[in-house]
């Protein structure tokens, strides 16, 4: 059985003696080829690739991309994914000309008369124009044909490629530039907005980057080929030694993608293909690990859960698998999984079972393949960091939540136990600009058990995309902090808290049991505790609206400013300044 790799082909070449044997002779349309400058902590980047994939889904053959990381968006933080090519490209297309952001891309780094570009750039355009610049390119006539095959020994790691190329007309340029690029797919790792604008691409809490620029075979610029006249051949055997790792990231031969693309000079691209290249020296018995991930557990107990994806790299198909997996490195566990037959290049997803963790406390979670088929194997292990957030409540506690400009697409729910709400606020007014306003509301648990904290936005981008810096906070009685979320949530927070004591109003100050929220107020205010009677006091003295017992009080018609609110209960009168 062969493996057959993507490869893609883009170039204008030729040469004195004519000896095709894979390339086409017939003239042919040009492809469009996609540089994507992108970063793993750009908001807007997912939203970019999923355009990207959605034109390459939509023209098979004809669209390909090569994602770029570069610039502060992808320095910031590890992992690595820069490569020493990226600012020469982003300065070469003019991202540093004023007017431009990120994400950005060329497409065939051509600037289409017509289409506007982005700022000052020499030839970027939007995520919005890439598929109109597309369609540009599919109608233009090609000078050339071009195909490639080749082969990966997966003893040695060592390409081999060979790439032919045809020309059916004459280049603009006497001199094109030959660039091989290797590009790699199936990479996990962090991407902000990622679970907002494109959630299919989320493995567990990381994000599957795709053809994303590993190295230049050719260097920065390529190499020199000539001549480019109507009826030229040309052919180049190129051989590599792929490496283990790139910066911290390791090289998966079976997720490599090559392109090979010529420049009429240093920037105009002409068209591009695909090629096969098969895998050799595959081994009888291999696998590999693809996939390691939590699965969320949303309750207050130790318990944990995790799945493994795995990918039969062997001859031989797998009917059974031993993993051995272990918490911190502590009591080794085994799992023997063999419920099917997974053939060669074949994946199957298996779950672990339910195992303990500490709470709160970040912890590896480490699996490895002993045997297959029932057979002793060495393979590379995989690891994970779990950490099950549960902050241990108290008899007072603080909700903070920030929302950004939008915070009319924002409420939240606070529930007992028992699943009736203890608290909840929300929606409120929009902000006229980009900012975030903090809420806090001081509560009092009523039960002890385990309690869930639900933050809501409609929208489904959280509270932290850019329009505000919100974010989420839990504080305990002595105002430690002991929660915290960075707004990037999605549809929606879910937070569980325990309880293991509370306060009986016999036994401590009235004060510290009575509680309201908000604080300001806006249109409602909400009481935890019992009580008698409540009133509130405008600054002159005047009772301007009074409860009995309610939870909650209508506000909407209070005029701006400071109000005391004077609560009665069991004979004792706590009292609490608010503004509206």
């Amino acid at each position: 059985m062969k493996k057959i790799l993507t490869f893609i082909i883009i170039a204008c070449f030729s040469a004195t003696a004519f000896a095709q044997t894979i390339v086409s002779t017939e003239p042919s349309n040009k492809n469009a080829i996609l540089e994507e400058f992108t970063g793993k902590t750009c908001v807007n980047c997912p939203d970019a690739h999923r355009t990207a994939h959605l034109l390459m889904d939509a023209n098979p053959g004809r669209f390909f991309v090569v994602s770029v990381h570069q610039g502060f968006f992808a320095t910031e933080g590890p992992p690595n994914y820069t490569t020493p090519y990226g600012d020469a490209l982003a300065n070469r297309a003019g991202m540093n000309q004023g007017g431009t952001g990120y994400p950005a891309g060329s497409v065939n780094r051509y600037a289409f008369p017509g289409m506007a570009l982005m700022g000052n750039s020499y030839y970027l355009y939007n995520r919005g124009q890439w598929e109109v610049a597309a369609a540009k390119t599919f109608v233009e006539p090609s000078c050339l044909n071009v195909a490639a095959e080749g082969m990966i020994d997966l003893n040695t790691r060592k390409l081999t490629l060979l790439v032919e190329v045809y020309y059916t007309g004459n280049a603009v340029q006497t001199v094109n530039k030959l660039t091989v690029a290797m590009l790699q797919d199936n990479i996990l790792g962090p991407q902000t907005g990622g679970i907002t604008y494109y959630p299919e691409m989320m493995v567990g809490h990381l994000y599957k980057h795709m053809h994303m620029l590993r190295d230049f075979i050719t260097g920065q610029w390529g190499m020199d080929v000539t001549p480019t006249n109507t009826g030229s051949f040309w052919s180049h055997t190129f051989e590599y030694d792929i490496p283990q790792h790139f910066n911290d990231i390791e090289v998966i031969l079976e997720d490599l993608v090559f392109l090979v693309y010529v420049a009429e000079n240093e920037e105009t691209i002409i068209t591009g293909s695909q090629a096969n290249v098969i895998l050799t020296n595959i081994p009888a018995l291999a696998v590999r690990i693809e996939e390691l991930n939590e699965i969320k557990i949303i309750d207050c107990s130790s318990d944990a859960h995790a799945y493994i994806k795995i990918q039969n790299q062997g001859m031989l198909p797998i009917s059974s698998v031993e993993f051995s997996y272990t918490i911190d490195g502590e009591n080794t566990n085994t799992l023997i999984w063999d419920r099917r037959t997974i053939a060669y290049q074949e994946s199957d997803t298996i779950q672990l079972p339910l195992f303990q963790v500490q709470v709160n406390q970040e912890q590896t979670l480490n699996v490895e393949i002993v045997k297959i088929n029932n057979e002793p194997i060495s393979t590379p292990s995989k690891s994970i960091t779990i950490k099950k957030d549960v902050p241990q409540g108290d008899v007072k506690m603080k909700f903070v939540l920030a929302t950004d400009r939008y915070a009319s697409e924002n409420s939240f729910k606070i529930f007992n136990p028992d699943g009736t709400i203890l608290l909840e606020d929300g929606p409120w007014d929009d902000l006229s600009s980009n900012g975030i306003t903090v809420r806090e509301y001081d509560f009092v648990p009523i039960m002890i058990g385990c309690h869930k904290v639900e933050v809501y936005d409609t929208y489904g981008d959280g509270i932290n995309i850019g329009y505000g810096s919100g974010y989420i906070k839990l504080f305990n009685t002595t105002e430690d902090e002991i929660y915290y979320n960075n707004g990037q949530f999605g549809s929606k927070a879910t937070i569980m808290l325990t309880v293991a004591n509370i306060q009986n109003i016999k036994d401590t100050d009235h004060n510290f049991f009575i509680s309201i929220a908000p604080n300001p107020i806006t249109d409602k205010l909400f009481v935890t505790g019992t009580y008698d009677k409540l009133e509130i006091i405008s600054i002159t003295g005047q009772v301007v609206s009074t409860a009995f017992g309610q939870p909650n009080l209508d506000v909407s018609h209070l005029l701006k400013g400071i109000y005391l609110v004077k609560i009665q209960s069991n004979g004792r009168t706590s009292a609490f300044k608010v503004i509206k």
